[in-house]
């Protein structure tokens, strides 16, 4: 077993708060890239069941799949984000 010395923290602070704002700023970094690529799909999925949708072709797939994606991306950038 262990014992600290008196004079010393165990809990060093000075370390710790550099690590996580390293680790903040990445993910922050991370969520806007992965928040950015979920609102382009969701973006290019608005205008391509638009253009479907006045040809009279089937939108099912840009309809539940490009949304799914872009969807989930965004969850992904909130969940980095506020992490």
């Amino acid at each position: 077993m262990e014992f600290s010395q008196p004079n010393q923290d165990p809990h060093p602070t000075i370390l710790d708060n550099d690590v996580d704002m390293e680790r903040h700023k990445r993910l922050m970094r991370s969520g806007q890239i992965w928040l950015c690529t979920g609102l382009g799909m969701l973006g290019l999925s608005f205008a391509l069941n638009m253009l479907f949708h006045a040809e009279g072709s089937s939108i099912l797939m840009v309809m539940y799949g490009l949304t799914t994606i872009g969807v989930s991306c965004v969850m992904k950038s909130l969940v980095n984000i506020f992490n």
